[in-house]
């Protein structure tokens, strides 16, 4: 071929060889970068890898170094650490032993299967470690990784004894290097058998601490007495106290089920034979019962239990421990031995006055029924602040320590006492209505066909109807229309801002037929806002609680995991509005005359509660300086003749502790509008409205925007006859100017005013003249 001619040229012979020379040195520069750049990463990662490692170390010396020493005072079992609970005043209520709780008994008298059981489900290598397992350690992490949901543990005996000695159980890496490190101190100090008699003596099963409490609990004998089977039902409780605790049919069910896998391990570290296992696990446990067990026995009447307020103080603080970090057998432990110091809410002498009323058996006249008292309960809350002041649960002598609080742990039907916070209150706070809106009391069918719902209490009812004296009277009718004007939705919104969570919607929730009841707790606290600016406060039993270091471990206004929650429920003028309308209720209405305090001197209001059939009745009443809420009625819902009871105990406590204290009104805040109206149509008065002899003006409350400005239409003037012939009257052009009321309501007859010139009619029938105790009576 001839040589190439154009642009193209071809490349010369050696141009290969140059090629080859230029893409060495490029291949060698591109690798020396790459060399250059992983050299850069791998002495990055190193120097990352030794800065982690220091800062990690630094880390772990740092919570070794403020690890608090176990003393030898702690290792001192044999004395009682108490948890003492003091007054709103400072006063020493009531000192909490763990010797009610725990009985120690040295090792010897442990019999050895029942400590093997122990180091077999919890600690296998006890024996060989120094307070650190490394293995088990290991294997946890391992288990953690491949199976996630799994929450086998990497904690050794003494590791649990730390935990039980200190009181800190909190879930955080910091605590968990400090307790492998006493543990592994701890070791160094004492002996393995000083470490296991102290285990075994410490440990929570259920309420009792200790192999010893917790066999007389379980077996009801001595721990000495009870064999390799029953040992591995103790062994199996620690693991969760609540859940495998032999109290319940499931509680046994799972107590035995984890029975086995304690006897498996026992079997597989030779620490039982075959046939002592086989044995063991063909036994048939015979736990004690419930009904056969003498704590809390009621049959010694010497026996001083604990109040219910602080039963209930105890049961506070335990949940506000556990939020706070602390496992349940962690906080049962610090209250039962941890030397606490609990300041409640309690004023005593209000408590003294509630006692001396639920021990008067003049409150109480409904007989026994099939063997079981009529029943009553109480709370008494101060409004500036939810904290609880008093409680009582029963009726007559309490009968043990942790007995049923029908205070605040029995829900029941709340009867009319709901309106206020699940219909007037939010309708009004919503400005659906005012307090001069009229509603027409009339048969309604709500339930659909033909049937008559709601109906009122003792039948009857009042046609055009203000709201003030719906409330006043406790309608129901009314209460249910404006319901349904409000929405379901709403009233759960509203309900649930008080602390009263609930789903179910219906006109039977705005009368107070609620599938899931309240308690006197919840509907004090529901009835703060009305006094209280319109906030709510959860109640509460404590302000804070010390340990024995002196420590604040637990303060309701500092502490944002137990921190005391309040919410704005209504704006301040519709909680004073509501509030003038319950008071009329202890005035003039169902709560009159027990709901008026000290004779007047002090303000008060409140709202009654009727269930159907008089099951169950409520007050909930409540004065510038308290808010009390009484049940009264049987704990199997039984109907009742109709009496007072709840009101006349609401006023045998609230009357006396209010002896001493200044007189006191309910202070109106600014910016509410007073209007004088037509009480019969809730509209400005027109001239027509004074020719109505049972007319009555009705100065109401307002919120702004809310005044009426329309002129009563429900009061008409017609020129008539002088008089009527036959009860007709004729119209006339030259006769006399007489009132007619327009329209009183529609179940009725809807009355219109005929058309000039001439027409007759029959004049509406006037209703009868109020009552003294029920005359609209003007506010402000």
């Amino acid at each position: 071929m001839g040589k190439s001619t154009g642009r193209y040229k071809s490349r010369p012979d050696n141009s290969t060889t140059v090629d080859n020379k230029k893409g060495k040195k490029i291949r060698k520069r591109k690798k020396s970068k790459f060399v250059l750049f992983f050299k850069v990463v791998f002495i990055a990662i190193m120097l990352v890898s030794f800065i982690s490692v220091g800062l990690f170390a630094g880390y772990i010396y740092g919570c070794i170094n403020t690890a608090e020493p176990i003393t030898d005072a702690m290792l001192d079992i044999s004395g009682n650490q108490s948890t003492i609970v003091y007054d709103s005043n400072k006063r020493q209520l009531s000192v909490i032993s763990s010797a009610e709780m725990r009985q120690v008994v040295p090792l010897k008298k442990i019999p050895k299967w029942v400590q093997d059981a122990f180091i077999a489900i919890e600690d296998e290598r006890f024996w060989e470690h120094n307070g650190f397992d490394l293995y088990g350690f290991i294997r946890a992490a391992v288990k953690k990784i491949t199976e996630p949901g799994n929450r086998e543990g990497a904690s050794t005996i003494t590791m649990q004894l730390v935990k039980n000695l200190t009181k800190n159980d909190s879930v955080t890496l910091q605590r968990k290097f400090q307790e492998q490190y006493l543990a592994m101190n701890l070791e160094t100090r004492i002996t393995k058998e000083d470490i296991l008699k102290l285990y075994l003596n410490l440990i929570n099963f259920n309420g009792v601490y200790g192999v010893q409490a917790a066999s007389m609990k379980y077996f009801g004998k001595g721990v000495d007495k009870i064999d390799i089977a029953e040992g591995a039902c103790l062994a199996a409780i620690i693991k969760a106290p609540s859940t495998y605790g032999p109290t319940s049919k499931e509680g046994i069910k799972k107590n035995l089920e984890r029975q086995k896998l304690v006897l498996d391990s026992m079997l597989r570290n030779n620490l039982i034979t075959q046939t002592q296992y086989t044995k063991a696990y063909k036994e048939k446990i015979k736990f004690r019962t419930a009904n056969r067990s003498t704590t809390h026995t009621t049959t010694n009447t010497n026996k001083t239990y604990r109040t219910f307020f602080v039963d209930d103080v105890l049961k506070e603080v335990k949940a506000d421990l556990i939020k706070s970090g602390y496992s349940e057998d962690g906080a049962v432990s610090a209250i039962y031995g941890g030397g606490l110091k609990i300041y409640t809410t309690m004023d005593s002498a209000i408590q003294s006055q509630m006692d001396k009323v639920f021990n008067d058996e003049s409150f109480f006249p409904n007989p026994a029924l099939n063997g079981k008292k009529v029943q009553a309960s109480m709370v008494i809350i101060d409004p500036s602040n939810g904290q609880v002041k008093a409680m009582y649960g029963t009726h007559g002598k309490k009968a043990g320590d942790f007995v049923l609080n029908r205070a605040s742990a029995v829900e029941r039907q709340p009867g009319s006492s709901i309106k206020p916070i699940a219909v007037y209150g939010p309708a009004l706070d919503k400005r659906i209505i005012t307090m001069g809106t009229i509603i027409d009391d009339a048969p309604s069918y709500m339930q659909g066909g033909s049937k008559v719902y709601p109906r009122n209490a003792g039948g009857g009812y009042r046609g055009f109807t203000p709201i003030w004296q719906a409330i006043q009277s406790s309608i129901n009718v009314v209460a249910a229309k404006v319901y349904q004007l409000e929405g379901g939705e709403n009233a759960l919104d509203y309900l649930s801002r008080v602390g009263i969570d609930r789903t179910q919607m219906g006109i039977a929730l705005s009368l107070g037929g609620m599938e899931q009841g309240v308690s006197p707790l919840q509907m004090a606290a529901a009835y703060v806002p009305f006094v209280h600016k319109g906030i709510y406060f959860e109640p509460t039993t404590y302000s804070k609680v010390i340990d024995s270091k002196g420590r604040v471990i637990l303060d309701k206004k500092i502490d944002l995991d137990v921190k005391q929650r309040t919410e704005n429920v209504y704006q301040e003028g519709t909680a004073y509005i509501m509030e003038r309308m319950m008071q009329r209720v202890v005035t003039n209405g169902t709560a009159y005359p027990y709901g008026i305090i000290q004779n007047g001197r002090i303000d008060s209001a409140g709202k009654t509660g009727t269930t159907n059939e008089t099951k169950d009745k409520w007050f909930i009443g409540y004065t510038p300086y308290y808010v009390g809420a009484t049940w009264y009625g049987y704990d199997i819902a039984t109907s009742m003749p109709e009496m007072a009871q709840a009101l006349r105990i609401w006023k045998a406590v609230m009357d006396p502790i209010h002896s001493k204290l200044p007189s006191a009104r309910f202070v109106e805040p600014a910016g509410l509008i007073h209007k004088t109206v037509c009480s019969y149509s809730g509209m400005l008065p027109s001239s027509a409205c004074s020719g109505d002899p049972y007319y009555r003006l009705q100065t109401n409350l307002y919120l702004p925007g809310t005044v009426p400005t329309e002129y009563c239409t429900y009061h008409a003037v017609a020129r008539v006859h002088s008089s009527p012939v036959n009860g007709v009257w004729q119209l006339s052009s030259s006769g006399i100017y007489k009132t007619f009321v327009t329209k009183r309501s529609s179940y009725s007859g809807a009355w219109s005013l005929p058309s000039y010139p001439y027409s007759t009619y029959t004049e509406p029938v006037k209703p009868k003249p109020p009552t003294p105790s029920s005359v609209p009576m003007p506010i402000g």
